[in-house]
């Protein structure tokens, strides 16, 4: 039986069209109200908002929503799938994998977990807990349980998706039921997890006879403005904050961002939507001898070519499932078995995907392909994330982030490669605007209390969100009970910030800082070389409780100052190398030790 009749359903998705989630929960709770008055029916449940008959809403089948995010957007998708799954009629629950209890999986009837994997396959700190208690030898059996799993990844590492790959596995391993297959997504998720959320509610069974198969769109992170509709920020400032000695230029650059939709708090990230060089690909096009105004299709509409490979697709990097597509493409090409002994060589193939692009696929690996064929092949053009940068309290109305422009040459090719957004940005002039929006990064926010203890570790670029944390709290007056480990290569021409720095410590906003700048002597320093340095006091701050902070690469700087974390806490206390990383795995799950690393 169905009490909304086609236009009825047309009236209240287009009302409830453009509310976040929120929003959505206090509807859903309303109708639920008013479909509750005594003496109603369904029937004459009638809104004075909407004039529409309101979805039943008795109590279903009762399913928990899990998410273990990094960056929101595992968050941002949980908690639309939760509004949706209670729209259609379930008895739906959210709760982060940080704040949920694992022992609690003995009394759930079906769970969805959607989370995340960071780095080469890592979990998201907060889900860490969960993560290792449900692939330990401590976990029960979960013969009753129902799951599904969403895992969200980038395909340009290895271990793509792994995290929800683990979690599909152990939960099955536990005896739990698959109620719907694991689905991994990449950095374009967007109609994938559509999609998703549509099969998820498919498979759920509420107890009404009215089943509302309402959709809503993802979460963005802020009210209006996401992937697929960027602000258009006004760049207000670009500043080299190196000197011609430098090896290697950073670039600081202010952006006006006037709508108040576009709040942010320090530790947020600016994503930032970039074009292709130009002569990538005019190269491109010349190699593939294809008709720049051939007309392609995208996701997005229908694009000339020339259009699509500037604006539209990834172009400048590859990854493992862009090379197995386009060999599948050329299986009947010379250098199809060529390609694919590659693909076979794990190795080989990392290698290769180390700084290759389009161009070099197409020269290495010739074949015959149609132009719809390649561009089917590709992935969308993302934007790219900067750590901000700024305080929105001191520089109302802006938003700055650091860049450093990437050029480099690939093995005896001696043509130049460029880094997209870095040096797309690095060439705007001051009016110029770029397509941006916020993304919350619940992961790397300063303590709740101004007077909390903080260490900063950054070398580069990753010191930016650190200037954020540190005008963020000269704006709440706080006074000392900080302390910035900064690394790069000279002191001369690369102090990124020095001046700032210098004030802050003047002021006692900044209670210390240890710098390394590795080339300036002989034998290299970095920072972990000054930790250890400052082994007894770093052990002392992190048992009065500071919260550790560290932004950079991941397999380098965030490895390596990892590594001597662990060496510190096991000399200082006397504890092994292995109880001393679990007292680090325990503070990442208490927020005490947290990580912005790429």
């Amino acid at each position: 039986m169905t009490l909304l009749n086609q236009q009825q359903i047309k009236n209240v998705s287009a009302a409830v069209d453009g509310l976040d989630p929120m929003q959505l929960a206090w509807v859903s709770g309303y109708f639920s109200g008013l479909s509750a008055q005594s003496g109603n029916t369904l029937e004459n449940s009638i809104t004075d908002s909407l004039g529409q008959v309101s979805p039943a809403t008795q109590a279903g089948e009762k399913i928990t929503v899990l998410y273990g995010s990094q960056t929101g957007n595992s968050k941002s998708i949980a908690e639309s799938l939760h509004t949706a799954l209670e729209l259609n009629g379930n008895q739906a629950e959210l709760k982060n994998l940080l704040d949920y209890r694992p022992q609690q999986l003995k009394k759930e009837q079906k769970i969805i977990v959607v989370i995340s994997t960071q780095g080469n396959g890592e979990a998201p700190d907060e889900a860490l807990g969960f993560y290792k208690y449900i692939t330990s030898d401590r976990a029960p059996k979960l013969e009753n349980l129902e799951f599904a799993v969403l895992g969200l990844g980038d395909s340009s590492y290895d271990d793509y998706c792994q995290t929800g790959k683990d979690v599909d596995s152990a939960l099955e391993n536990l005896g739990a039921k698959r109620f719907h297959y694991r689905v991994d997504v990449d950095l374009d998720f967007e109609d994938d997890v559509i999609k998703w959320k549509k099969d998820i509610i498919s498979k759920t069974e509420p107890k009404s006879d009215t089943v509302v198969s309402f959709a809503p769109k993802l979460a963005s992170t802020t009210d209006t403005y996401s992937e697929s509709n960027p602000y258009q920020a006004e760049i207000l400032n670009v500043l080299d904050l190196t000197t011609a000695e430098s090896t290697q230029n950073a670039y600081h650059i202010e952006l006006a961002v006037e709508d108040a939709s576009l709040s942010y708090e320090a530790g947020d990230i600016l994503a930032v939507l970039p074009d292709n060089q130009d002569e990538l690909v005019d190269a491109l096009i010349s190699k593939l001898d294809f008709n720049a105004n051939e007309t392609v299709t995208l996701k997005k509409g229908q694009f000339k070519l020339r259009d699509a490979f500037k604006h539209h697709l990834e172009i400048a990097n590859l990854t493992a499932n862009v090379v197995k597509t386009y060999a599948g493409f050329i299986k009947s090409s010379p250098s199809s078995e060529a390609l694919q002994t590659l693909l076979d060589d794990k190795e080989a193939l990392k290698d290769y995907l180390n700084g290759s692009d389009l161009l070099n696929l197409i020269s290495d690996y010739p074949g015959e392909i149609s132009t719809q064929d390649l561009v089917a092949s590709l992935r969308p053009l993302i934007s790219r994330q900067y750590s901000i940068a700024s305080s929105e309290k001191i520089h109302e109305e802006e938003v700055h982030i650091l860049i450093k422009p990437v050029t480099y040459t690939k093995g005896d090719d001696d043509r130049k490669h460029y880094g997209v957004a870095s040096n797309w940005l690095k060439d705007k002039q001051m009016g110029d605007t770029v397509p941006v929006h916020i993304k919350a990064n619940s992961s790397f926010k300063l303590p709740e209390y101004a007077d909390e203890k903080i260490i900063m570790i950054g070398a580069g670029t990753g010191v930016a969100p650190f200037r954020s944390f540190l005008y963020e709290r000269e704006n709440q007056g706080a006074e000392g009970n900080s302390w910035l480990f900064f690394g790069e290569q000279r002191f001369r021409s690369d102090f990124l910030y020095q001046t700032e720095w210098q004030k802050f410590l003047k002021d006692g906003t900044l209670e210390k800082m240890n710098v390394a700048f590795s080339r300036d002597q002989e034998e290299k320093v970095y920072i972990q070389h000054k930790l250890l340095e400052e082994a007894a006091s770093v052990y002392e701050w992190i048992q009065q409780g500071a919260t550790l902070y560290i932004c950079g690469d991941i397999n380098n700087l965030a490895k390596d100052v990892h590594n001597t974390l662990i060496q510190i806490i096991s000399e200082q206390s006397g504890k092994s190398l292995e109880e001393a990383e679990e007292q680090l795995d325990g503070m990442k799950i208490s927020k005490k030790y947290q990580r912005d690393v790429y």
